[in-house]
């Protein structure tokens, strides 16, 4: 699958042309970012916005009529189940000035509050993503928590890890079923590393879900609520930065993944 973005750069001091890209096979993004002139430097931070969603290999079956779930206040940060040494850094969305959120548009907004980064969807078969591309490592054990209010049919939440920009990075979700999938993006092209698969130690619907990631060398290994769920090797991206996702379904009207507390810490 392929993955195409309008990209707009900001920049305080100059304002650069926009550079847009288009997929023959009507695939659109749209990424914004903005650097903010100061004193100490501010993170690199790009929110992207694609058009349709990132298909699975194989079609799930449909989940019964969705209902509302009253949203949960995400825990505080999860211990980490695997031996880490120092924080590398730590994000508890206390403060909007380390993200760029951008602008809010017709399909998408970004938004701190409250000590939470909401992505919200506002349509069907989207997907959204924040990332850091100065938050960077190459080994580490990374956690962040996650919830939604309401939960459709194949709508998703993950993290992504070693990203080298918003065409390549490593990607971990789960879905409102109790799914989660691990893959590589490369060239904006998504390949699974692990197609989605049912895993008793997700939460479904609405609940919460703490997420974790532990990457040494060639080996990723993914978590869910303290329980490894997958390990595999792989050695295309050695290090790298950060970001949320958040991917509406084809059922979804307004879909918003809520995250709190992330951190990363040196791997022991």
């Amino acid at each position: 699958m392929k993955r195409s973005l309008i990209i707009l750069l900001l920049i305080t001091s100059s304002l650069l042309p926009a550079c847009v890209s288009a997929d023959p096979a009507l695939v659109a993004r749209a990424v914004a970012a903005t650097l903010a002139a100061a004193v100490t430097p501010t993170p690199i931070v790009v929110v992207v916005t694609v058009i349709p969603t990132q298909p699975s290999a194989a079609s799930p079956t449909p989940l019964p009529p969705p209902t509302e779930t009253p949203l949960s206040t995400p825990s505080p940060t999860p211990s980490p189940v695997v031996p880490v040494g120092q924080v590398i850094f730590q994000d508890d969305f206390a403060q909007s000035g380390q993200w760029f959120l951008g602008d809010e548009t017709d399909f998408q907004k970004t938004a701190i509050a409250d000590g939470k980064l909401d992505i919200t969807l506002k349509v069907a078969d989207r997907f959204a993503l924040i990332y850091n591309t100065q938050r960077r490592a190459g080994d580490f054990y990374a956690a962040v928590t996650a919830a939604t209010a309401a939960c459709q049919f194949r709508d998703r939440y993950g993290l992504l890890f070693r990203l080298q920009d918003d065409l390549n990075y490593y990607q971990f979700d789960v879905d409102c079923d109790g799914r989660f999938r691990l893959s590589k993006v490369i060239g904006g092209e998504l390949t699974p590393l692990q197609d989605w698969t049912s895993q008793a130690a997700i939460q479904t619907g609405g609940a919460v879900n703490a997420l974790g990631v532990r990457a040494s060398g060639d080996t990723l290994e993914v978590f869910a609520n303290g329980q490894s769920l997958f390990q595999t090797s792989d050695v295309l991206y050695p290090e790298g930065g950060f970001g949320l996702y958040a991917g509406s379904g084809p059922q979804s009207g307004a879909y918003t993944a809520t995250f709190d507390d992330l951190s990363v810490w040196e791997l022991k």
